[in-house]
């Protein structure tokens, strides 16, 4: 199984050999299976009556000179016999004198120096880590890491596997439960090495062969690594393909570990939040060379997470999607909560960078289904695949859900389905009087469902994003939508599509105002800026009947991008005024109110306020019977924060707060205050106007009858009043 296969002789016990000279005990292992040996590998009682025997045919040799020559031949073959017999016991005995000697110096030169040491072990141990290593490794654990005798608690097996939960028992996860329960490790290495037999006979191994190796089994828990590496390495040599699995199959290891319910339970108690956990992501997906050009640091995950998180510069709190940082450009994204980061010293354009991150971050959540810190944790190994198919060397090969799944083969551990989308609980389709939870579209296109069934359904999602900026006095400044009509397919067989819109949609400047208090379907002429389509979208019917036909391909992707920049009705209002009451006190009043119909409920709407940089004290006073709100003062950034769970369309919200300055105002309180912010999701609701009449699907039979859900919101991209 080794690459380099050694010779040695084995020893089951030293009783085996006997360190009398005046007695020879042998295996037979050592010396063959002739008649003579086996008649010298016997007890005492019968060598004596060998002797005599032998004595006896001595005898008779002298009487009859007939039996001179044989007994020539077997004195001369029972001599040679005794020498290579006496060669053996000397080169054991030298063997386990060396070893011996070697004990002896253990127990001068290290025992007996450190015996404080090696007593306290002798109670009992307390390693802080778990190695799991391979027992083809040349090199021990100890060797490589620098271990102290204590430090570590390490197994080896073939391969450096770690078998999933549910294979069962075995001596590598009895070791795991003892290092993790009873020794309780703070941490666990998995350690591979190059040149691994045990990955070499799982990448030689056919699906049909047959074989009674303890071997086979067991080097098959490491399966799915050769598979992804077949496909990833497909092009190169067998021994690139080994050199790759290698690597892939610490990664399947740790995911491994994962499955005992004993690790889960203590990765989640010593989950600490700060710094250093949130970059455990970051190291690990650094480690990933393949995905550079080797042109900058290699701690450039740990140094923008730290400048992105203490980010000081120009008065801003958050850090721009772009910046640079010793000669090095990082571009970043956040999507559901989640950095998205790339780095380079090359001077690229940032919006196709950008655009980039936010195409990995879709091609994530359709293999991933949902986007969280846990399912990241949970499908490492399917995230470094999905990186490895997207970039190659620096440079971007494809987003392309529907090309990745001829070489992506790992499917996704699905997470708690408890976990909702990033929209929260905005997410609801309808489809007549029907609803159904946001929840049905975190399921990944790729994998299956239990059952092997799979439900047929579509999903079409009209997201707007509006930006208002409103006067001291109320007026609208300026006011635009940016908006987009996303599909995610489940369908099976890629059937046609068509998607129609509203008849008297306009495409560029110039139309009536759509300046009407309605729903999401109301009437009423709708007139965009510009817009542009998926590749995969004909226009052939869209200026005669504003109708799409597509044939959508796998994963979630934009079917139309729009942008509106002509008046329209804002969902909400913000009223806020500021009054000083004292040289050392001011009153601040703000009022919302929701311009939308009475049937649709906006949620999770945060209102922020900036305050006067002496301020050192607020209290707050909500209106009665108010329920689900939130107030908050962030003193590190003198900001005033004010959450609602829910606000019903028609509804006004007021919150008093009485601010407390360290110092006189002096009049400067309207100059240092505001402006306004607010953030906010509406459901089933859309500014723009623009709806879908109907979503059409090709038959492939009179009973084929899929699922169809549309579902339309409205969330606030920069929403601000001015005081």
């Amino acid at each position: 199984m080794s690459a380099t296969t050694t010779q040695f002789p084995l020893f089951f016990s030293s009783s085996l050999v006997c360190t009398n000279k005046d007695a020879l005990f042998c295996t037979p292992s050592s010396l063959g299976t002739s008649p003579i040996a086996n008649r010298i590998y016997c007890s005492q009682l019968k060598l004596a009556k060998i002797n005599e025997t032998h004595l006896r045919s001595i005898g008779s040799v002298k009487r009859n000179l007939a039996f001179r020559s044989e007994a020539s031949k077997e004195t001369q073959s029972l001599t040679q016999e005794l020498k290579e017999m006496s060669a053996v016991r000397e080169d054991s005995e030298t063997l386990f004198d060396e070893l011996r000697n070697k004990f002896l110096s253990f127990k001068k030169l290290k025992y007996l120096e450190n015996l404080d040491h090696f007593q306290n072990l002798a109670q009992g141990q307390s390693p802080k880590f778990m190695v799991i290593a391979c027992a083809d490794s040349r090199v021990c654990p100890s060797n490589i890491l620098g271990f102290q005798p204590g430090d570590a608690f390490i197994v080896r097996n073939v391969a450096n596997l770690v078998p999933p939960f549910e294979t069962g028992p075995s001596e590598t996860n009895a070791g795991l439960e003892f290092a993790v329960n009873s020794l309780e490790v703070e941490n666990i290495l998995v350690i591979g090495h190059s040149c691994c037999g045990g990955i070499r006979a799982l990448m030689s191994m056919q699906d049909e062969e047959h074989s009674s190796s303890f071997i086979k089994p067991w080097v098959l828990i490491g399966k799915r690594a050769s598979l992804s590496s077949k496909a990833a390495a497909a092009n190169l040599s067998f021994e690139q393909q080994c050199r790759h699995c290698e690597k892939e199959s610490v990664n399947h290891s740790l995911v491994n570990l994962l499955t005992y319910p004993w690790v889960e339970e203590r990765k989640l108690e010593s989950k600490k939040k700060n710094t250093d956990d949130d970059l455990a992501v970051l190291r690990s997906l650094s480690k990933r060379r393949q995905y550079h050009r080797s042109d900058v640091p290699k701690g450039s995950a740990e140094i923008f997470f730290r400048k992105v998180k203490f980010w000081k510069e120009d008065e801003e709190e958050e850090a721009p999607p772009v910046f640079n940082l010793d000669g090095v450009n990082y571009f970043h994204v956040k999507v559901a909560g989640l950095l998205f980061v790339a780095t380079t010293r090359v001077n690229m354009s940032p919006s196709l960078v950008l655009e980039l991150l936010h195409r990995i971050a879709r091609v994530i959540k359709d293999y991933l289904g949902v986007l969280n810190e846990d399912s990241f944790r949970k499908n490492f190994v399917l995230v470094y695949e999905l990186l490895d198919e997207v970039i190659d060397f620096g440079y971007a090969q494809t987003t392309s859900t529907e090309l990745l799944k001829s070489y992506v083969f790992n499917e996704p551990i699905v997470v708690d389905s408890a976990h909702l989308p990033p929209l929260g609980p905005a997410a609801m389709f309808m489809q007549g009087t029907k609803r159904m939870p946001g929840t049905a579209v975190t399921k990944s296109v790729v994998a299956n469902e239990p059952g092997g069934r799979k439900r047929e359904e579509i999903f079409v999602d009209i997201i707007e994003k509006i930006s208002v900026t409103f006067s001291s006095s109320g007026y609208i400044l300026t006011s635009e939508i940016d908006g987009t009509i996303q599909m995610k397919s489940y369908l099976t067989g890629n059937p046609e599509i068509r998607l129609a819109l509203n008849e008297d949609l306009n495409i560029g400047r110039g139309g009536r105002s759509v300046y009407d208090y309605g729903s999401s379907s109301g009437a009423g002429s709708v007139v965009l800026d510009d817009c542009n389509f998926h590749e995969s979208v004909h226009l052939d019917s869209f200026d005669v009947d504003r109708t799409l036909s597509l044939v959508p391909p796998d994963g979630e992707f934009p079917v139309m991008n729009y942008r509106m920049t002509q008046e329209f009705k804002p969902p909400f209002r913000i009223n806020a005024l500021i009054e000083e009451a004292g040289a050392f006190k001011a009153e601040v009043i703000l009022k919302v109110r929701a311009e939308f119909p009475s049937t649709i409920t906006a949620n999770t709407i945060v209102v922020q306020m900036a305050l006067p940089k002496h301020t050192t004290r607020v209290s707050f006073e909500l209106e009665s019977g108010a329920v689900g709100h939130t107030t908050d003062f962030k003193e590190a950034n003198k900001k005033l924060e004010w959450g609602l769970k829910k606000i019903v369309g028609g509804s006004e919200h007021t919150l008093r707060a009485k601010l407390t300055f360290s110092q006189e105002s002096h009049g400067n309180i309207m100059k240092e205050a505001g402006p306004v912010s607010m953030t906010f999701t509406i459901p089933m609701y859309n500014a723009s106007k623009l709806q879908v009449r109907y979503l059409q699907i090709a038959k492939k039979s009179k009973t084929y009858n899929p699922y169809r859900w549309v579902r339309y919101v409205t969330q606030a991209n920069s929403y601000v009043a001015r005081l």
